[in-house]
């Protein structure tokens, strides 16, 4: 049983690290304390006990309570705009890059940021690398550079073949050229200075941490992070955290499925943005898997076709999501019973934010057709991000066409 003590012990370490107490509810601080405490073999008060005094058992609290899946190429269309984007502005000529990917998880998108900037022609020696995570065990996996297939899931065939070993076991080894060319780094991001540090940066990807993290420190780490960008460089963030960046002093470009913003010189007025090519080294780099789709992308085959639903999407691809969502809802009324529609309907909801519509929306898709793939995919991500790990996994493992974890 967990004590009012522990609790509140648990509530106070997610304060120090910035991070949201409506994000993380009692259900989930109880979940995390009731496994570290098994994990342990510890009675609650003597948990409690240790936990006051044990810097490390307070560190593995908080990470037991962060989503540490990850893979490479992950949601796709942000790497595509990044390796476009490279290309418009002439990086493979243009000098040394530096980079920075805050939090890294496993070192799974440092990676993907190196392998793009490797394909297009950037020279390894101008590309630096940071990348900054508070889980010590998460860094030590990063800086292994070996991940099993599922990691590898998304992927463009040609970059898999050209810069993985595949070792005898079944998992992969990355090019120990492409491991050392990444610089990895225990940070605490809700800490002042930690982006700063390593500044300036030409391109920054922080996705998926803000929408964890308190008001206070939210604000506080996006004034760093634009702050640590050179002018006109470039911010990529997650798919919910679009609408945190308007008082900050940068210009979403416009394709809307990538997240990206660049940062605006001293002399430059908030104005459109010209369109940014998605092809590297002069064409597309597919996936080597059918890879799931991102969470706020509404684009592709498994998105709803028709008329409204194309109007849904490309207004959705210009970040106008309300307006998507009045389209999508219309249709979904309009044409009751579709899985699709309702699966564009969660896209749309997990892209304002609202994940809890977004749930509702994904399970309305699996009720009317259990095999939705699409649909199966985004709830475990989302069972995944509130803690139900084990119901995640039970979703997957029914998944079609999936490469299996080894």
């Amino acid at each position: 049983m967990i004590t009012t003590a522990l609790l509140a012990e648990a509530r106070r370490l997610c304060s120090v690290a910035g991070l949201s107490q409506e994000v993380f509810t009692d259900g989930l601080l109880e979940a995390a304390v009731g496994r570290r405490g098994k994990a342990l073999g510890l009675q609650p008060e003597a948990f409690l006990s240790r936990l006051r005094s044990d810097t490390i058992e307070q560190r593995k609290l908080v990470e037991e309570l962060l989503v540490r899946e990850s893979w490479f190429w992950r949601d796709v269309r942000p790497f595509e705009w990044f390796s476009g984007w490279l290309r418009e502005e002439g990086w493979p000529a243009r000098g040394a890059l530096r980079v920075l990917s805050a939090p890294c998880a496993n070192g799974e998108e440092a990676y993907s940021i190196l392998l793009a900037a490797l394909h297009i022609g950037v020279k390894a020696s101008a590309i630096h690398v940071d990348a900054l995570d508070l889980s010590l065990r998460g860094l030590k996996l990063a800086r292994a550079g070996r991940y099993r297939s599922r990691a590898l899931r998304s992927l463009p065939e040609e970059l898999r073949a050209t810069y993985f070993a595949e070792l005898p076991d079944g998992t992969f080894q990355l090019d120990p050229r492409c491991v050392s060319g990444v610089r990895f780094e225990r940070a605490n991001l809700a800490e002042t200075g930690a982006v700063a540090r390593g500044a300036p940066y030409d391109v920054i990807f922080c996705r998926n941490l803000l929408i964890y993290l308190d008001t206070s420190t939210r604000g506080r780490l996006l004034a760093e992070i634009t702050a640590s960008l050179t002018p006109g460089g470039a911010l990529v963030l997650g798919h919910a955290e679009a609408a945190l960046v308007s008082d900050l002093p940068l210009t979403a470009v416009p394709d809307g499925s990538s997240f990206a913003f660049l940062r605006r010189r001293a002399t430059e007025a908030q104005r459109p943005l010209r369109p940014v090519s998605v092809t590297a080294a002069g064409k597309r780099l597919r996936p080597s898997v059918q890879s799931p789709r991102p969470q706020a992308e509404v684009t592709g085959p498994v998105a709803p076709q028709g008329t409204a639903a194309s109007e849904a999407r490309a207004l959705a691809d210009a970040g106008r999501y309300r307006e998507a969502m009045e389209v999508a809802e219309s249709l979904r009324l309009r044409e009751p019973g579709v899985a699709d529609h309702e699966y564009l309907v969660g896209l749309l909801h997990s892209a304002l934010g609202d994940a809890g519509a977004a749930r509702r929306a994904y399970q309305r898709a699996l009720y009317l057709d259990p095999s939705h793939g699409p649909s199966r995919e985004q709830l475990s991500l989302l069972l995944d991000s509130s803690g139900e790990a084990e119901r995640a996994a039970r979703l997957r493992r029914r998944l079609p066409n999936r490469e299996g974890a080894i």
